[in-house]
């Protein structure tokens, strides 16, 4: 890293490359913050330059994860004080055909099928490196297909990223198996890198019982049994831009104002991509239908494409709706699961009600290139989305934190954040959201 990439690594990025050396299997969760990805990166350069027919393969939960690591990578290789071997492209390094670092998304297990350790020529040192960024969100089945090339006794594998779940094989790593562990807290990361007024700031806002203070600052994993956060921001980050190709249509989810300081909230997606906002303080029933019934109007929406919470006084909104002539589709995020959605969730996966349901849906349609909603929408559904936390309870049922907390939390409640979830809903034609 010093001689051959001119970069500077801090004394944990060092032990960690050590004991890849030594141990072949590594697991890093970390705080955020402490360099994880880019030192990632200059392993990938180490060990495919030092090493004859060479594989690397790296992989993350979306492309764009997918594509920091390998723009850190490119980062590393140009700026490199000594020339490297290769032709460097977006995600792949081809040095020859059995020699190259090469980077894929986790969407198809089918895709880590067939790689193995290369150096099958005389003088060929060979080997296979895999280097799993943002493990927590790798789904257990890929890292399944994973273990069946890692046989060779000349493989090496990195785990790195946030403990946002305790359980799945990341979480698993760090309780048995022959890996070297480490856990980076944000104590532990020189004051030049992490600024110690950001420390301050999340300590204060999550508390330090909190779940998230224990992920993205201390570095480690919660509690089983414990909240965690259900959509991160390097999430938001990494779909916001992407541009989705199966997910058709003109929807509109819209949150209905309770009382107190809540707000209306329609939120209109087009084609898998957020493209309109709306909210009032009234909660006059006639004048909620009316603005919901121009906004669809604007934006050539159907009626039963518009997704209503009927919790409260939600119920005469759509009553109002239908009156007009709209079949509007109820949601009622108490009642019980619907299982519209076990093509993508798993049939076996348990819910404790509707709405842990569709939340677990709209995180893993953000993961999975479904949806995208645009950094111009940070301020409002961005910054709702991760207040939610989930749980297990003791059965193993999935449970979303209530409006309650989040508005004793934050002195609001995610209305934003809701109506975009309740754009997901399609219970009345059960009917796929998303072209598989």
């Amino acid at each position: 890293m010093r001689e051959v990439l001119g970069w500077n690594p801090w004394k944990k990025q060092i032990e960690i490359g050590e004991a890849l050396v030594e141990d072949q299997r590594v697991s890093v969760v970390s705080c955020n913050g402490a360099g994880k990805t880019a030192a990632a990166a200059r392993l990938v350069l180490w060990f495919v330059q030092t090493r004859r027919n060479a594989v690397v393969v790296t992989t993350a939960p979306t492309w764009h994860q997918v594509g920091l690591l390998f723009r850190e990578v490119r980062t590393a290789f140009s700026g490199s004080k000594k020339k490297l071997s290769g032709e460097m492209l977006s995600q792949r390094l081809e040095i020859a055909p059995n020699w190259y670092a090469t980077g894929l998304s986790t969407d198809r297990e089918e895709r880590f099928q067939g790689y193995h350790a290369g150096g099958s020529q005389p003088g060929d040192d060979g080997g296979l490196f895999v280097v799993v960024d943002e493990a927590s969100g790798v789904a257990d089945p890929i890292y399944d297909a994973m273990r069946g090339y890692l046989t060779s006794p000349n493989s090496y594998m990195l785990l790195i990223g946030n403990g946002n779940k305790a359980q799945g094989a990341f979480h698993e790593s760090h309780q048995r198996g022959n890996w070297r562990r480490f856990s980076i807290s944000a104590y532990d990361v020189p004051e030049h890198i992490m600024d110690r007024a950001w420390i301050e700031e999340q300590k204060e806002h999550w508390g330090e019982e909190s779940a998230q203070y224990v992920v993205r600052v201390l570095g480690k994993f919660p509690e089983k049994g414990g909240d965690f956060q259900l959509i991160p921001q390097w999430l938001l980050e990494s779909s916001s831009s992407q541009t989705p190709e199966e997910s058709p249509g003109r929807y509109i989810g819209l949150d209905v104002a309770r009382g107190g300081g809540d707000q209306s909230v329609a939120v209109v997606t087009v084609d898998g991509v957020v493209e309109e906002v709306e909210s009032w303080d009234s909660r006059d029933l006639m004048e909620t239908a009316e603005r919901t019934r121009d906004l669809a109007k604007r934006h050539g929406v159907p009626g039963d494409h518009i997704c209503v919470d009927v919790s409260g006084i939600g119920a005469g909104v759509v009553d109002r709706l239908r009156e007009a002539g709209l079949m509007v589709e109820g949601v009622d995020f108490g009642g019980k699961a619907e299982h519209d959605y076990d093509w993508m969730l798993g049939s076996d996966s348990k819910f404790l009600n509707r709405k842990a349901e569709l939340h677990w849906a709209a995180r893993m349609s953000l993961i999975n290139g479904h949806q995208s909603i645009p950094s111009k929408f940070r301020r409002n559904i961005w910054r709702q989305l991760q207040w939610t936390n989930y749980e297990y309870n003791e059965r193993g049922v999935m449970k979303m934190e209530s409006k309650d907390k989040l508005r004793a939390r934050f002195g609001a409640s995610p209305d934003h954040a809701d109506a975009w979830i309740l754009s997901l809903s399609r219970t009345s034609k059960r009917q796929r959201l998303f072209v598989v």
